[in-house]
């Protein structure tokens, strides 16, 4: 199984590609998308081979549709000297009210043991007689 920070660059090689060959499908292109497909594939090849990520940066990011788009936003708003928190950064430039984030991922269905078991136990809990709480003031 891959780790997050894998699995991480590998969303970020798919995404790059993606925005590549969107940007070549286009009829009408302009100088300002070639600059913004150097900007991404500058902060591509920042984060996979420069920028030192903690397990939760990969995780983070790994939670939007196009986490090469987020870091780039979050790169373009860095006014940190010499670091580049992705996590903070997400708060600061507002990324999560502005990308979108992945679909959860669907659980598996539940085994039919699995289901009778969750079935009793609502049963169980559903015909219990209410306890009353002891002890407390006398009336």
């Amino acid at each position: 199984m891959l780790s997050k920070k894998e699995q991480l660059f590998e969303k970020l090689d798919e995404c790059l590609l993606a925005h590549a060959k969107n940007l070549s499908s286009r009829a009408s292109l302009q100088i300002e998308d070639v600059y913004w497909l150097r900007e991404l594939a500058w902060t591509h090849h920042y984060l996979k081979n420069v920028h030192q990520f903690d397990p939760l940066e990969a995780e983070t990011l790994l939670r939007f549709g196009d986490p090469l788009a987020v870091a780039n936003h979050c790169r373009e708003g860095n006014t940190h000297k010499c670091r580049f928190p992705i996590c903070e950064l997400l708060q600061e430039t507002k990324a999560w009210d502005l990308f979108e984030l992945t679909k959860p991922e669907r659980q598996k269905p539940l085994s039919l043991l699995e289901q009778l078991d969750a079935t009793m136990k609502a049963v169980k809990e559903a015909a219990a007689p209410m306890e009353r709480p002891k002890g407390g003031k006398a009336r």
